[in-house]
């Protein structure tokens, strides 16, 4: 299921005017193929999947910090490498919410940026 839900992405990010960091992203997000939806949140808060990070641009790169479950900030890594690393994970985790909930994908996200618990039926 997750390959017919992400083989193209199923919401698309478009960056902020002028915003240095977000039209870097979108240039990432095209170079590398992702599809998993990128949602700005506030700030330079953004949600990746079903994961809020905190992004920034620094060392020449976007540089992605998790929030974990406590609102703490884990490790600090490139965006490639993460996205790399945690994309698959990220889709199942999704369409496990999809099922799980009845919802769909557009419900679950905006849940997860709300920071809502999402309901198993």
């Amino acid at each position: 299921m997750c390959d017919e839900i992400f083989t193209d992405p199923p919401v698309r990010f478009t960056p902020q005017k002028g915003n240095k960091t977000e039209e870097l992203l979108a240039k990432m997000i095209k170079k590398h193929k992702v599809t998993l939806p990128i949602i700005h949140v506030r700030q330079n808060l953004y949600l990746i999947g079903s994961q809020k990070v905190s992004m920034d641009f620094k060392f020449n790169s976007i540089m992605v910090r998790p929030v974990n479950s406590g609102g703490m900030f884990s490790a600090q890594e490139r965006f490639e490498t993460y996205i790399t690393k945690n994309h698959r994970k990220f889709e199942r985790k999704l369409v496990n919410y999809m099922s799980g909930s009845q919802d769909s994908l557009q419900t679950v996200l905006d849940k997860l940026k709300s920071g809502d618990k999402i309901r198993k039926v």
